[in-house]
C-alpha cells in the first residue's frame, strides 16, 4: 500500500504563489501615477489636434465662401480697444449663467454635468492652460466667421431678420447637441451672440465672448474633474 506524503512540519514550509494580482495593480497604479499611461494620453492629443484644425477650418472656410460671394466677413471687423472692452463685458452674462449651471441643484444639471465629466472632461484633463486657450480662440474665431459672419446676414437676406437669427440659432443648437438641454443652452447663446452683432455691427465682439466664454468653460471644466 502506498503511503501519502508527510504534511511539512510548519506553516512556513508550504510554499506560496505570489501575489500576482496585486503587483499588476500596483504596476498599473504606478504607470499612471507616472504619466505613462500612453494609449489614453496619444488620443486626447490627437482629439485635440483635429478640433484645433477643424474649428480653424470652420473660419478659412467661411472667408472663402464670403469672399465668392462678395461679401467677405471682415468689413464688419473692428479690433479697437472700444471691441474688446465690449467683448469683455459681454463675456460676464453667459460665465454668470456658467457658475450658476454649474453649483444649481436640480438633477437636469446634474445629469448634464455627469455627462460632461464622463465624456468631454476627459479630453482636456491632460491639455496645459495655453492649449485651451488656444481651442478656445479656434472656436471662437472659426464659428462665429461662419455662423455670424456669413450665416446670419445670408439668411436674415432670404428670411427677415428675426426669422433668420432663430433659424441660425436652431442650426448652431443642431452642431452642439451633446444633449437636449445643452441643444437649449446653445440656442440661447446664439441668440445672444446673434444680438451682440446686430447691437454692435461688430463681427470682433462675438469673436471675443465666444473665445473667452469657451476659455473660461474649458478651463473650470478641467479644474472640477
Amino acid at each position: 500500500m502506498l503511503e501519502s506524503p508527510e504534511p511539512p512540519e510548519s506553516a512556513s514550509e508550504v510554499p506560496t504563489l505570489p501575489e500576482e494580482p496585486i503587483l499588476v495593480a500596483k504596476a498599473t497604479q504606478g504607470r499612471r501615477e507616472s504619466g505613462l499611461n500612453q494609449p489614453v494620453s496619444a488620443r486626447s492629443r490627437r482629439l485635440y489636434t483635429t478640433m484645433l484644425l477643424f474649428e480653424a477650418g470652420l473660419g478659412g472656410l467661411a472667408l472663402a465662401i464670403g469672399y465668392w460671394l462678395e461679401s467677405p466677413s471682415w468689413r464688419t471687423w473692428d479690433w479697437s480697444p472700444r471691441a474688446w472692452w465690449l467683448g469683455v463685458l459681454g463675456t460676464i452674462p453667459p460665465v454668470i449663467l456658467l457658475v450658476i449651471l454649474i453649483y444649481a441643484d436640480w438633477d437636469p444639471l446634474a445629469r448634464f454635468r455627469t455627462l460632461l465629466e464622463e465624456r468631454v472632461a476627459p479630453i482636456f484633463a491632460s491639455l496645459r492652460w495655453w492649449q485651451l486657450l488656444l481651442l478656445a480662440i479656434a472656436a471662437g474665431w472659426g464659428e462665429e466667421l461662419l455662423f455670424r459672419g456669413l450665416l446670419q446676414p445670408l439668411l436674415c437676406q432670404w428670411l427677415g431678420t428675426w426669422a433668420g437669427i432663430v433659424l441660425l440659432a436652431v442650426v448652431f443648437g443642431l452642431a452642439h447637441a451633446l444633449s437636449r438641454l445643452y441643444f437649449v443652452l446653445t440656442l440661447a447663446m446664439s441668440l445672444y451672440l446673434s444680438w451682440l452683432l446686430g447691437s454692435t455691427g461688430n463681427l470682433t465682439v462675438p469673436i471675443l465672448v465666444h473665445a473667452l466664454y469657451d476659455a473660461v468653460a474649458l478651463i473650470i471644466m478641467q479644474k472640477e474633474d
